[in-house]
């Protein structure tokens, strides 16, 4: 792979280039997200969704059977 951050972003907070991918959920969330945080001080930077692929099959699943019902397959 290639050298990480060749922007050169540095961290607000200390400077630092070097960051990290954690995956975690917010108190009283049922949802985890990746944080984007400084791989030094640990000072947030952003967050993203984590893509869970057990709900998506989940969500697919109870599609599938909505669609069975309406065709009289089920």
């Amino acid at each position: 792979m290639d050298t990480p951050n060749q922007s050169q972003t540095k961290c607000p907070k200390c400077g630092n280039t070097y960051f990290e991918l954690i995956e975690d959920y917010p108190t009283s969330s049922n949802y985890k997200f990746w944080y984007m945080r400084c791989s030094s001080c640990k000072t947030f930077l952003q967050a993203m969704p984590f893509l869970s692929t057990n709900s998506k099959i989940i969500k697919l699943q109870e599609d599938i059977d909505k669609i069975k019902i309406k065709l009289g397959v089920y």
